[in-house]
């Protein structure tokens, strides 16, 4: 018995570590269709965005809510234009190597971006304290 299971251990480990991608292959016609969704979103984002600016301008500009607003929506404009690019290059990926980089890629983007964020909320309470 010992050597069955060290055959069946090995067969494990063999198969855990295959690649899940291998023999997975996307259709053109299923990027494409996919990159068009993914289009239609960024564009009905896009007008969103417009529609929520447009709104803001009511307010005048000398409004500070005004001004917050805008630094979200700017956050929240950065935010989904590298969710898109990572989403279109995702589709791209020709193996799970690519994917995983992307992911990481994608993840040090957001932490970047979030630090940034951070940085200017922590410079703007300052400013409200001293100010």
């Amino acid at each position: 018995m010992p050597g069955l299971r060290k055959l069946v251990t090995a067969t494990i480990q063999e198969d855990s570590m295959k690649n899940p991608m291998e023999g997975a292959e996307i259709s053109p016609a299923m990027q494409r269709m996919a990159d068009e969704g993914m289009q239609q979103a960024k564009k009905a984002f896009d007008m969103y965005i417009a529609g929520v600016r447009q709104s803001f301008r009511a307010f005048g500009n000398d409004n500070p809510m005004v001004s917050a607003g805008e630094r979200a929506l700017d956050l929240a404009e950065r935010n989904i234009a590298n969710s898109f690019a990572f989403a279109h290059r995702f589709l791209q990926a020709r193996n799970f190597q690519e994917i995983v980089k992307l992911q990481a890629e994608y993840l040090n983007s957001q932490v970047q971006e979030l630090m940034q964020h951070t940085n200017y909320l922590s410079h703007s309470v300052d400013k409200v304290l001293k100010g």
